[in-house]
Formats: structure tokens, sequence, C-alpha cells
């Protein structure tokens, strides 16, 4: 469940119809830094979770499945 409200946020920020957990940040869905900026927002509001200073860039992660855990690890 909580993967599929990911996938719809991703789905939200980057205005793309296919979002996988393989899904490479910026080859696949061309998040810029902006636009993570925008995704971190929506994933705290939704998941209640507070990204570390040293999680607040676009290069920490690598797919959508990398943000993903983050966010499981966030809530343990």
């Amino acid at each position: 469940m909580e993967n599929k409200k990911l996938i719809n946020i991703f789905k939200k920020i980057t205005l793309k119809d296919i979002v996988q957990k393989e899904s490479m940040l910026q080859a696949d869905l061309g998040m810029d830094s902006l636009a993570f900026t925008r995704l971190v927002i929506a994933i705290e509001e939704e998941f209640k979770v507070r990204f570390d200073d040293d999680y607040l860039e676009l290069e920490a992660f690598t797919d959508v499945n990398s943000v993903y855990e983050y966010i499981m690890l966030l809530k343990e």
C-alpha cells in the first residue's frame, strides 16, 4: 500500500503515466532538483516523515525503490 501511494506521488510530480520501482529518478523520470524538492515535501506530508539533511538532494537516491526504502527506514 505504501509503495502504491509513493508511485502516485511520483506520477503527480513527474507527470509520467508509467512509474515503476525500478524507474531511475533522472534518466527515466526526468527529475531535476526542483521536482525532487516538491517530491520530498509531498512525501513528508503524506507519510508524516522528515528527510534528514543528508538526503535532501536528488543525488542521494537512484531510483523510486531507493526512495521507498528510505521512507520505510524513517518509519521504523
